[in-house]
């Protein structure tokens, strides 16, 4: 923890923003796979030498105490519930990265990101990704939302990049915020260090200083996600996404 203190950089406050008005519709089923943000980058417009626009990031390194087992391994439509959740990021972002224990989690064989700061929840998770990408927008996904789709979760990162916040932040039909399935500049960074350092762990918490777009969203089952033992029979139920 000294060592991350010593790396702090002062970060001026910033007005955080809420209140959009935008809701997100499921499109209709398209004829054909629907074009990540990177395949619509016009041919000859994408400069090789430049990090890509967009980065995806799962964390997997939850404890997954109230389930009893590794969520992330779990079995979900013949694959891995952590593989399931990560070709929908990698789909809508161009990239995909595993965050968490390698001894756990090598044999799945995705990139894979070590967690630096142990038993400090999702936060340092978050750290770890904006430490680790070149990408300017990032989106961080919980490995435990089977219902996610690769349409939404492009809508996000365009979303994102219109709005140009810090936090592209969905919220959910009761209005409680999702930041485990939300899109952060690399500029977050330093704040999300700030918040660690003064032992902030929960995540809207740390959030105090950036700039946050509130994106409400009114499907209800997008955000469903798995706690317990209990959550698996309707889950099952869920239609294939």
């Amino acid at each position: 923890m000294q060592l991350l203190r010593r790396a702090l950089q002062p970060v001026t406050p910033d007005l955080v923003l809420f209140g959009c008005k935008r809701h997100y519709k499921p499109p209709a089923a398209p004829e054909h796979r629907t074009a990540t943000v990177r395949e619509r980058i016009p041919v000859g417009c994408y400069n090789h030498s430049m990090p890509p626009a967009t980065a995806g990031y799962v964390l997997v390194g939850g404890r997954s105490s109230r389930f009893g087992s590794d969520k992330a391994l779990l079995d979900w439509q013949g694959q891995p519930l952590a593989l399931h959740v990560a070709e929908k990021v990698r789909q809508s972002a161009g990239s995909i990265t595993l965050v968490g224990n390698p001894d756990r989690y090598q044999h799945l064989g995705l990139p894979l990101l070590p967690d630096p700061l142990l038993h400090h929840g999702p936060l340092a998770g978050l750290l770890a990704a904006l430490t680790h990408t070149t990408s300017a927008w990032n989106l961080v996904v919980a490995c435990d939302m089977p219902n996610l789709t690769t349409a939404f979760l492009s809508y996000l990162l365009e979303t994102a990049q219109a709005r140009n916040s810090d936090l592209l932040l969905p919220q959910d039909p009761q209005g409680r915020p999702e930041p485990l399935c939300a899109v952060y500049h690399h500029r977050c960074r330093e704040a999300i260090q700030t918040a660690l350092a003064q032992g902030i762990h929960k995540m809207t918490e740390a959030f105090n200083r950036l700039r946050v777009h509130a994106l409400p969203i009114q499907d209800p089952h997008l955000f469903a996600n798995l706690n317990t033992p209990a959550d698996l029979p309707a889950g099952r139920s869920w239609p294939p996404r």
